[in-house]
């Protein structure tokens, strides 16, 4: 095989964000979102190694790479020299609160076992999320959890949760569901949404903010409570319910520490930020009728809408030569 061309989903994390970091326990309610990461990677004949992301790389050896993510996943997967990888995406990639780094890493990892040879059902979408999660937490040294790798790679709405263990070396063991419900519901679950972008650009980095900060028990207790009502709420077609969930889990996270809250308040309007960072998209939940006006207050004090759509698939191949 010459050439792969893969591309991951972002996410939008619902409740529980905080209770995925290492060593749980916590709960996670997550989807993935029409907005991707693409990454094409394809062999070359003169040794060298060629990057294209925000910068140009071109060098001789795996250890000169800049890239963490290409770096790490390159040697992790034992890739020999002599590979070009491009990456390209429908949102910046820095700091936007959708998982845009794990949809990188999810994306790098899926093309380079194509192109080492494994089948598309060779790759099961458990472990390529894992092994992700391996590469940034272990072999980086990021501080992050794992929920935005698992929902890149097997898509959909997602429930995931997480509870102390040796687990792949991950201190964590973890556990998914896949949350089904119509897809008439879907788009009505859709149409409750708006999703804005931050206008000065995305946030801080999230290794950065989360640094050596420990996530209590009463916290982690807490997001998977809200995450079990969330449950419900979706599945019993409750979508109203949802509103106040996400805004409570919102409030319980930016009660912890400053680093996490964002610079707004909107008044009687159920939002969250996306992310660990202070900077990144909002997430709003509204009515149809309400729609029109909340745009208006929102895109004033935050940025602009982002139109978008619920998805149910992860990790997929685009091309293979």
């Amino acid at each position: 095989m010459k050439m792969v061309i893969v591309r991951a989903p972002l996410r939008i994390s619902f409740v529980g964000g905080g209770s995925d970091i290492p060593p749980g326990p916590g709960k996670t309610i997550s989807t993935t979102i029409d907005k991707w990461v693409y990454c094409i990677v394809r062999t070359r004949t003169d040794g060298k190694f060629y990057l294209s992301w925000k910068e140009k790389e071109v060098t001789d050896s795996i250890d000169e790479i800049k890239h963490d993510i290409v770096r790490e996943s390159v040697k992790y997967l034992g890739m020999g020299t002599g590979l070009e990888i491009c990456f390209m995406a429908d949102i910046p990639a820095s700091g936007s609160g959708l998982g845009s780094s794990a949809a990188t890493c999810v994306s790098l990892v899926h093309a380079l076992l194509l192109l080492k040879g494994f089948s598309e059902d060779a790759i099961s979408r458990e472990w390529l999320a894992a092994t992700a999660c391996h590469i940034q937490i272990n072999c980086i040294g990021n501080k992050q959890g794992f929920q935005d790798e698992y929902a890149s790679a097997i898509g959909g709405l997602l429930q995931v949760s997480y509870s102390p263990g040796v687990g792949s070396g991950l201190r964590c063991r973890v556990e998914r569901e896949s949350i089904f419900i119509s897809n008439a519901s879907r788009e009505l679950l859709n149409e409750s949404f708006m999703l804005f972008s931050p206008q000065y650009g995305a946030g801080r980095n999230a290794n950065d903010i989360l640094g050596d900060y420990e996530f209590p028990v009463d916290f982690r207790e807490e997001c998977m409570s809200i995450c079990d009502m969330f449950k419900i709420a979706l599945l019993a077609g409750t979508f109203d319910l949802l509103g106040p969930l996400i805004y409570q889990h919102h409030v319980l996270k930016c009660g912890l520490t400053k680093l996490f809250a964002p610079d707004v308040k909107l008044d009687d309007i159920h939002y969250k930020l996306c992310g660990a960072g202070s900077t990144g998209h909002l997430l709003v939940h509204c009515s149809m009728a309400e729609k029109q006006d909340i745009k208006k207050v929102v895109e004033v004090a935050w940025g602009p809408e982002l139109p978008f759509k619920f998805t149910t698939t992860g990790s997929e191949t685009i091309y293979r030569e």
